[in-house]
């Protein structure tokens, strides 16, 4: 099913093995596709037609497949000619669109040449694979070449003629099964040694032996046009091969123009008829499929033949996965090389690069680092102290042109922030002016995510089939975990009412005038979610602002300022502080109707509350800033208390 313009289209069975003919039609005067998908007919802003082979620009991709020819015929579905249903009359057709520049590319699109066989043919080849192994070796060795074992349904059906295909084998050979070859089972467990796999049997008929069991040979049907690429820096040879057949089942592999890689005794080789250089496959006996180490004279290369189509990635053993397992932080193979080397070689660097030179692209260009924050905590704000401790968290994007990322995953991936230029903070206490404090940075991880839509080049001469990306074109990330303390502006006139501000103002060490703030997010939606009340204070808001100072030259010199809008909690001081001051008050005063009688009694009252009254004023004389007036209101209190004692003295 292929959905387009939010209507699903069901194309048919589809073959995995061979190329698939997608016919459908445009109706121009209800401008909708019918039977068909995968092709929209755009208008452009010159009105002039256009075809998209996949999404609008503006869209997300929706085509991940390879396209191979591509043909527009004008008129009824009735009056179409006959020729569009055979692929052989289609790809040389005169109809057939040439892929030329006037296609323009976006997102990842790789131009390949095919050839008409490869397009076409439905023809087989039946492999002979010339090695000892269990069924899951020789199922996945099989997928190598780009077939698949036999099925049981091929055998019953007599497609196979086994006799012919297999070499004489005589009994010093240790072979004496009736077994010859394995036949597609269902996936068996290595754990299972009790478990059973189909076989094909010399008669031609199926039996079956424990899967964990090894077969001298095993038979696979291939495509015959399969193409083979050669990944490497192999200099003068041929990148794309074709897999002939030798009598006795031996085979080669034959390149599109000069090279072929052939057996010469257990050894395979990699030459040209244009020249005499010639590589030699390392290991006696290994297959030249997959990731392998290849001689030549002194020097050594790995090279990776591989059957896998641009959108796969090939293991070591030239097994085919997506190519969105590659690097994504995730092993889904047992021998780890989906994700071989990929911090290793994720940043890549010329060998003049400076990290201490920030990416400013030029000598009065300035960069642009953009930024977005998170505030974990606040600590309690005393009046006494008159500063805010704040834990924050500094979410930075910047682009380095001097680098290439190499196979960028969908999830992010964790770099060394040593190895390349990254935004280092500093800070002023105050609103853009203040004296320089240090911002403790306990915390920084550098990391890459790959950004949505942005066009990745295939490296043919990497074996590990990398797609890179200029440092232009993709962000580079560090997330900063900090502490930082605010100098904060009170109303002590006021104290306790009134509101005020902490201020903070942010740059970059060392690069203020190179690089630019600015903020990810068009509206300020920070939050602070735990609690805002801070002891002597309520966080009512948190503002920031990227400040603008145009400079000479056309620059621009910017600025960070966070801030911190506080109100003062005056009921508060109001109930723990004065409150129980006046119940101090108020229990003195009661003393006056005790009895006369009860004279001592009347004194230890007073006595008491004098001395509750005394540690009272003393806490809010070392707690408060020493300008407030509603501290008096104690010192009052304490007169009053002074007054009745001599009165009832």
């Amino acid at each position: 099913m292929v959905a387009a313009a939010g209507t699903l289209y069901d194309l048919g069975p589809i073959d995995a093995a061979s190329w698939n003919q997608l016919c459908f039609s445009y109706d121009a005067e209800a401008k909708e596709i019918i039977g068909g998908a995968t092709v929209k007919r755009l208008e452009t802003k010159q009105s002039k037609p256009e075809v998209c082979l996949g999404s609008p620009q503006k869209s997300q991709p929706s085509l991940v497949s390879i396209i191979a020819a591509v043909s527009i015929t004008a008129g009824l579905p009735g009056d179409l000619s006959s020729n569009t249903s055979n692929c052989s009359s289609l790809v040389s057709s005169s109809d057939l669109l040439t892929i030329d520049s006037s296609w323009s590319r976006h997102g990842n699109v790789l131009d390949v040449d095919y050839m008409e066989e490869e397009l076409c043919s439905k023809s087989f080849q039946t492999l002979l694979l010339p090695r000892a192994a269990n069924y899951n070796e020789s199922r996945d060795l099989c997928k190598a070449f780009g077939g698949s074992l036999p099925t049981k349904e091929q055998v019953l059906e007599g497609l196979r003629k086994v006799g012919e295909n297999f070499p004489k084998i005589d009994s010093a050979s240790g072979f004496s099964e009736k077994s010859v070859s394995w036949i597609l089972s269902q996936p068996s467990d290595d754990e299972d040694l009790a478990a059973e796999c189909f076989t094909l049997l010399t008669n031609g008929s199926v039996g079956s032996r424990p899967c964990v069991s090894e077969l001298e040979f095993s038979i696979c049907r291939k495509p015959t046009w399969v193409r083979y690429t050669l990944y490497g820096d192999v200099g003068n040879f041929d990148r794309y091969y074709f897999l002939k057949m030798l009598p006795e089942g031996r085979f080669y592999f034959e390149g599109i123009q000069t090279s072929n890689i052939s057996e010469e005794g257990d050894t395979w080789h990699l030459r040209s008829h244009l020249h005499r250089r010639t590589w030699k496959l390392a290991g006696r006996g290994a297959l030249p499929l997959g990731r392998r180490v290849w001689h030549s004279d002194n020097k050594n290369a790995t090279f990776t033949l591989t059957s896998c189509s641009v959108l796969r990635f090939s293991t070591n053993d030239g097994l085919c996965i997506p190519g969105s397992q590659r690097c994504d932080g995730k092993k889904d193979l047992a021998d780890g090389s989906d994700e071989w080397r990929c911090r290793e070689r994720l940043v890549e660097k010329p060998a003049d690069y400076d990290s201490t030179v920030p990416p400013t692209n030029g000598r009065n260009a300035q960069g642009v680092v953009f930024y977005d924050y998170d505030l974990f905590n606040i600590n309690h704000i005393t009046s006494e102290k008159g500063e805010a401790h704040l834990d924050l968290g500094f979410a930075l994007d910047w682009q380095d042109h001097r680098v290439t990322l190499w196979d960028v995953g969908p999830n992010p991936v964790i770099f060394s922030c040593e190895d390349i230029w990254y935004p280092k903070i500093g800070m002023y206490a105050g609103y853009k002016t203040g004296a320089a404090i240090d911002v403790e940075c306990y915390s920084s991880s550098c990391y890459v995510e790959k950004i949505k839509g942005v066009s990745e080049q295939l490296d043919l001469s990497d074996p590990l089939m990398g797609r890179s990306l200029p440092g232009r074109k993709q962000n580079l990330s560090v997330f900063s975990e900090c502490r930082v303390t605010l100098p904060c502006h009170f109303e002590f006139h006021r104290f306790p009412f009134g509101s005020h501000v902490c201020n903070g103002t942010f740059y970059f060490l060392r690069d203020t005038l190179k690089m630019m703030w600015r903020r990810k997010a068009t509206v300020d939606d920070s939050e602070y979610e735990q609690n805002n009340n801070l002891l002597d204070f309520r966080l009512v808001n948190i503002t920031s602002e990227t400040s603008i100072t145009p400079l000479s030259e056309g620059k621009n010199l910017t600025f960070l300022v966070i801030s911190l809008h506080l109100q003062s909690l005056y009921e508060y001081h109001l109930l723990n502080s004065f409150g129980p001051s006046a119940l101090m008050f108020i229990i003195c005063y009661t003393t006056l109707f005790i009895p006369i009688s009860d004279f001592n009694e009347r004194v230890m009252v007073s006595l008491t509350a004098m001395l509750v009254l005394a540690a009272l004023f003393s806490q809010a004389t070392n707690s408060y800033v020493k300008t407030p007036y509603f501290k008096l209101i104690d010192i009052c209190n304490t007169r009053k208390l002074v007054h009745q004692r001599q009165c009832q003295g």
